[in-house]
């Protein structure tokens, strides 16, 4: 009988490095571990007295202490518990509850990185830095769908992927076209944030990447090695 051959894992570097040292989904249950990173996050970014906003966790690549932060309770709840100042434009949740406020940030925010005409998409607005604009129309106003209607707006459109999920299932392709994926969401040489794939027409991969690399993490860790 035959016996197959496993490839091994090697611990060499592919070259690739992460933008961010993001930690497992279950190390954060303890708030006093949510608070010591958080207080290295703002203490490197000289900052120490102010709450960072999502979108610059998730511009740093630290959406895990984003969805921390959530699950102790929101920004809000964690900020007073640290003794940290919300930022001026860390809007409260009502501030997006008037229709007209949220259509003016939101024409202003497409002005600045769109078409006048055109929704921005929910990963286009995140990449901006506009989640708290996201989160606003999916709490009060029906979601994206309702608000292009409403406003008249042209439906928005990430880039379209060229690669089906089956394509990316395969991890020969995936190491193949990491490269070009990194170049293509403007990081070359380090693994792209989930945000920067859905802005970049990498739809399928980041849903292959959650489905079937067991998400973000893993994925990172299994890319950083190369197989023998």
């Amino acid at each position: 009988m035959a016996v197959m051959q496993v490839r091994a894992l090697s611990t060499e570097p592919t070259g690739f490095t992460m933008q961010h040292n993001q930690a497992p989904h279950n190390v954060f249950q303890e708030f006093e571990t949510l608070e010591d990173e958080l207080r290295a996050f703002v203490a490197e970014r000289g900052t120490t007295n102010q709450m960072p906003k999502h979108s610059q966790l998730a511009v740093n690549g630290r959406s895990d202490l984003a969805t921390a932060i959530h699950r102790h309770g929101g920004s809000g709840v964690v900020a007073s518990r640290l003794g940290l100042q919300m930022s001026q434009d860390h809007l409260p949740d009502h501030y997006w509850q008037d229709p007209d406020v949220m259509e003016r940030e939101l024409r202003a925010c497409i002005e600045e990185h769109g078409a006048a005409d055109t929704m921005l998409t929910w990963a286009q607005l995140v990449v901006c830095g506009r989640s708290d604009l996201v989160n606003g129309i999916k709490k009060y106003h029906g979601g994206i769908r309702a608000v292009t209607a409403a406003l008249g707006l042209k439906p928005g459109r990430n880039p379209p992927s060229a690669k089906p999920r089956a394509y990316w299932r395969e991890w020969e392709n995936v190491e193949a076209e990491m490269p070009a994926v990194s170049e293509a969401c403007g990081v070359p040489g380090q693994i792209p944030l989930r945000s920067q794939l859905q802005a970049n027409g990498y739809t399928t991969l980041s849903s292959v990447i959650s489905d079937e690399y067991g998400g973000m993490h893993e994925f990172a860790k299994r890319l950083t090695c190369v197989t023998r």
